[in-house]
């Protein structure tokens, strides 16, 4: 996982978390942006194959017609940025079925 940040300290400021590799499929991964304006993108991609497709989440529609989804996806793209929150990482147990 890598994370960048692009017009640092203006009012273009975004984030930008790249090569976000999941726990199947080798080649799978997943870019999360975090646009100045608070829209968010998650973008799907396969190393081999290139770019699968993207989804963004708009700030002025309230992110998939419910804010609750872009309202998490910004908090989830700060906390994974913020390097400090992963000394208290604790793994969460599985969901019960």
């Amino acid at each position: 996982m890598d994370i960048s940040y692009g017009d640092k300290g203006t009012n273009n400021e975004y984030i930008k978390i790249t090569d976000i590799q999941g726990d199947m499929g080798e080649n799978a991964r997943l870019t999360l942006m975090l646009q100045p304006d608070g829209d968010v993108i998650l973008t799907f991609y396969n190393t081999e194959r290139g770019f699968i497709d993207s989804i963004e989440f708009c700030t002025s529609s309230g992110g998939g017609r419910d804010p609750r989804i872009a309202s998490k996806l910004r908090e989830l793209i700060r906390e994974l940025a913020d390097k400090d929150s992963w000394k208290e990482f604790k793994p969460l147990p599985p969901l019960q079925g």
